[in-house]
């Protein structure tokens, strides 16, 4: 009987410390650039972020910043993505 409470308390315990240890402070940001077409817009970027990379799971795409080309046509998208989630970028 104290070999199994034994066995349910170490795992307990360790199912405790995965929980408590896995929080946002651990999350490595990664700077993400890419190219659409259009204009920028109010959250434009974070909406085709979503769009195209959602299938990636949580995007996350955070302080995106917008550039316009000088045609007018196509503009930049840099924001901030959890690393891993789209293909892998070095972090920053």
């Amino acid at each position: 009987m104290i070999s199994l409470f034994s066995e349910l308390f170490f795992f307990f315990s360790l199912s405790l410390f995965f929980f408590f240890t896995v929080d946002g402070d651990d999350v490595k940001w990664c700077e993400f650039t890419d190219e659409f077409i259009g204009g920028c817009g109010p959250e434009q970027c974070y909406i085709e972020f979503l769009g195209k990379y959602g299938k990636y799971g949580n995007v996350n795409a955070t302080n995106c910043v917008c550039n316009s080309t000088p045609s007018g046509s196509l503009h930049t998208c840099a924001c901030q993505v959890h690393c891993g989630v789209i293909p892998p970028q070095p972090p920053i």
